[in-house]
């Protein structure tokens, strides 16, 4: 009888072309012959983008879609197998629940505001958060605001 050889890609350089062909642009996983992503991937990118002017109650542009695959291979951990955010490592849900939101639902930011070619996957927590601020300006806000924390964390420690 024949024998059935399993192939990984623990080590992508090392997989033929044939195999990688057949790999997702974006994680790696399988895909089907007729996409270039698998289908988690390929779910996240079709996603339906619902964000309006709040003055005009016009849609915004959808994202540049070149703009997205390259935030989702950016913040995908190929050890963990998981999506992380771009501002706290954290591991990203792909999916919303319902019921209750999810804090840690992947969510697509801006870099600059406005700018759809410049995007970073994080936590619809932290987009909330940033709202329309440069990554800059976020930066700056979060560390006004852990400085204290750590100034009280310090006489925590000595006292």
């Amino acid at each position: 009888m024949g024998s059935i050889v399993k192939v990984t890609l623990a080590n992508p350089q090392f997989v033929s072309n044939a195999a990688r062909e057949q790999r997702c642009n974006i994680c790696e996983g399988l895909r089907r012959a007729s996409s270039r992503y698998c289908d988690r991937c390929a779910t996240i990118l079709r996603r339906v983008d619902t964000r309006r002017d709040p003055l005009t109650g016009k849609k915004y542009t959808k994202h540049d879609r070149d703009a997205r695959e390259r935030a989702l291979k950016s913040a995908w951990d190929r050890d963990s197998k998981i999506f992380r955010c771009q501002y706290t490592n954290l591991p990203l849900k792909e999916t919303w629940n319902k019921t209750g939101g999810n804090p840690f639902y992947l969510s697509f930011d801006h870099r600059t505001p406005g700018d759809e070619t410049d995007l970073v996957v994080i936590a619809y927590c932290i987009n909330c958060m940033k709202g329309k601020q440069t990554e800059a300006e976020f930066r700056r806000l979060v560390l006004q605001v852990i400085e204290p924390l750590r100034i009280w964390a310090s006489k925590l420690g000595a006292a």
